[in-house]
């Protein structure tokens, strides 16, 4: 009867063993995040998988935000924006992990180089040049700038160009969104 327990135990022992996979990577989708507004989210999709590229089933991960001030992240990989900044967010997997960076930039600010313009004569114009800067003070890469005249009988807008039309004093507001 020893004998006999002793060989089902190293059987059950060795099929359990056999039936493991070892996570050897971590696939993150998206591969980075660029938010553009503070509280604007987005869902990280994470896979593990085997050495030879096979997904690991019921694979639990951890996530975590190298700065919680720009970036959060809670436990189902759900990203929300806070701040302008960088952070990185770190997927957990056993001893293997993969990392997402995040970057945050939130229009604050337009500067017109320039302002104020003065248009003589009907028909001139003014090129208007304009940068966009983030809440921490930094410009914002591929933003656009649209500027509207509140009179359009004194001066016309033609993408970045004023037109004199009329005689008067108007004024001409700059307003920006993300490309």
């Amino acid at each position: 009867m020893k004998w006999l327990f002793n060989p089902l135990v190293l059987a059950a022992t060795l099929s359990f063993a056999a039936g493991c996979q070892k996570v050897e990577k971590i696939e993150v989708k998206p591969a980075q995040v660029t938010f553009s507004t503070a509280g604007q989210k987005t869902s990280l999709q994470a896979r593990a998988l085997t050495a030879d590229g096979k997904p690991v089933e019921d694979s639990k991960f951890e996530y975590a935000s190298s700065d919680g001030k720009v970036a959060q992240v809670d436990p189902s990989g759900a990203v929300t924006a806070g701040k302008s900044g960088s952070a990185t967010v770190t997927v957990k997997s056993g001893e293997k992990s993969a990392t997402v960076p995040v970057t945050v930039s939130i229009p604050a600010a337009i500067t017109v180089k320039g302002a104020p313009f003065t248009l003589t004569g009907l028909e001139s114009v003014a090129t208007v040049e304009s940068q966009v800067q983030d809440d921490a003070g930094k410009a914002v890469q591929n933003a656009e700038v649209a500027f509207t005249s509140a009179d359009s009988a004194i001066v016309e807008v033609k993408g970045n160009q004023l037109v004199a039309k009329g005689l008067g004093t108007t004024s001409v507001t700059a307003t920006s969104t993300m490309a």
